[in-house]
């Protein structure tokens, strides 16, 4: 087997500095005090320049909607909730 055909090994231990550095868009938003809400995963946050800047530094698509309650548009950011995910990993 040449070089060429072998399988490169993963570099677990940057991989995991990668991960551990790493913020989702829900810390973000949790960190900078932004308001949100959520239905089972789905996160929802306002529009505002600041999210539309994190959802974009994120790669997140997002749907928009009027909030019926707090007023304004909105951002519905599929499966974005990372609590409901914690919860589910920890049956």
């Amino acid at each position: 087997m040449t070089d060429k055909n072998k399988t490169p090994k993963a570099n677990i231990s940057e991989d995991m500095k990668i991960i551990e550095n790493s913020t989702s868009l829900f810390d973000d938003i949790v960190n900078a005090g932004i308001p949100y809400d959520n239905h089972y995963s789905d996160l929802y946050i306002p529009v505002t320049p600041k999210t539309t800047a994190l959802l974009k530094k994120h790669g997140v698509f997002a749907t928009t909607f009027t909030n019926q309650v707090e007023g304004g548009l909105w951002y519905d950011c599929f499966a974005a909730y990372i609590p409901y995910w914690a919860k589910k990993l920890n049956r």
